[in-house]
């Protein structure tokens, strides 16, 4: 699933009902595409860091950076960079870190 949107109060009450709802089951990838940056986003950590969920951040149309919410227990940073994608390189992964890593598998 991919949900775009330039207002981070409408990406944080989305994810927040989503989450209330059951749609942010594991099965479902989700990827938020938006131009601000993850420091913006805060209200996206306690939904997405239970789910299986991307953040795309594209400041400019040439490149977006691509991080992943992870649990607490897991890392001491809790918002991670898994790729970053450019107009000339594509896609590139982060030292072999999958797009939508297993978070809760030790």
């Amino acid at each position: 699933m991919i949900v775009a949107s330039e207002d981070p109060s409408f990406l944080a009450t989305w994810a927040n009902k989503s989450l209330n709802a059951g749609l942010l089951v594991w099965p479902t990838q989700i990827m938020i595409v938006t131009r601000h940056s993850v420091s913006q986003l805060d209200p996206l950590y306690v939904p997405f860091a239970q789910a299986n969920a991307l953040t795309l951040s594209c400041p400019s149309t040439a490149r977006c950076n691509v991080w992943s919410y992870l649990p607490y227990s897991l890392h001491p940073v809790p918002v991670v960079e898994v790729a970053q994608w450019s107009t000339s390189n594509g896609l590139t992964n982060n030292d072999h870190t999958m797009l939508f890593p297993d978070k809760f598998h030790q």
